[in-house]
């Protein structure tokens, strides 16, 4: 019944996993049933979020551009930076943000879930 359920929720990237303690009271199959289908739209109608396509990017830029940089990404991941002739950051980013970037110097790398 759990598959069905994420199915019917168009569910994909999803996992349900149930923990089963042995003891208390017999419920049956079909009680049992009742109970994985009760918590798992419970679960769906409380806890599910909209995913959405992040960019994984690199930037190289000269220093004149490192305070300008910093404010488009200050609410993104940064997953590294380095200082060297010039700064080189790797950021995940949304796609609103990268449209901010017109006038950065950057490539996408990579995309993921996020």
């Amino acid at each position: 019944p759990i598959l069905d359920i994420l199915k019917k929720n168009n569910l994909v990237y999803t996992i349900a996993i149930v923990v089963r303690y042995i003891g208390g009271i017999k419920v049956g199959s079909n009680g049992l049933i009742r109970a994985y289908t009760k918590v798992i739209k419970e679960l769906i109608n409380n806890n599910t979020k909209d995913m959405e396509t992040g960019y994984i990017i690199e930037i190289n830029e000269d220093y004149t551009k490192n305070n300008i940089i910093n404010h488009l990404l200050k609410n993104e991941t940064i997953l590294s930076k380095e200082y060297q002739e010039r700064i080189i950051i790797k950021a995940l980013v949304t796609k609103k943000t990268l449209e901010t970037l017109s006038n950065v110097n950057y490539k996408i790398i990579d995309t993921q879930f996020m």
